[in-house]
């Protein structure tokens, strides 16, 4: 922000100089609950254009960029599952031994683009419970009204295999 007299006058009874303001370069962007479309944008383009060059059908691709970038957010410096779902807009709570997630962050287009939308979040959040190595839970569509299609639930335990003789 800046100010100066606009009216080219100087001196006494010229007024106050306006205040002039110039657009930031910084973007900010308020959203309540939290959304993150621009990551759901980016997931989509990156899935598109690896499709036209690969030949690979775009839903492969998206299912695939959507795991890599779940383990990508779990990275080695993120140990804390609960926490992880928080700072990306989730919501998370707990409902007996599985984890519900409150909050879409891709909402809106889930809800225009179900099958896409929510099988691109189930993939990012497999990612995520592998990133972390949450062997004890697993990435579930579960879709229901007020919270998001994803829920993540204790994984089956592997059968017992008989001991050797």
């Amino acid at each position: 922000m800046s100010s100066r007299r606009r009216s080219g006058r100087t001196g006494p009874g010229a007024g106050r100089p306006a205040k002039l303001y110039k657009r930031s370069t910084k973007q900010v962007t308020v959203s309540l609950p939290e959304r993150h479309y621009e990551l759901a944008g980016r997931l989509l383009a990156q899935a598109l254009e690896e499709s036209e060059a690969t030949g690979e059908p775009v839903r492969t691709a998206l299912h695939r960029k959507a795991h890599e970038l779940g383990t990508q957010l779990a990275g080695p410096d993120q140990t804390d599952l609960f926490a992880l779902l928080e700072g990306n807009g989730f919501e998370p709570r707990y409902d007996d031994h599985a984890i519900v997630l409150g909050n879409c962050p891709f909402h809106a287009l889930a809800r225009e683009h179900t099958q896409t939308v929510c099988g691109m979040n189930l993939h990012l959040l497999t990612g995520v419970l592998e990133g972390l190595d949450e062997g004890g839970l697993q990435a579930c569509l579960e879709p229901g009204p007020g919270h998001c299609c994803v829920r993540l639930q204790p994984a089956p335990s592997p059968p017992a295999t008989a001991p050797r003789p």
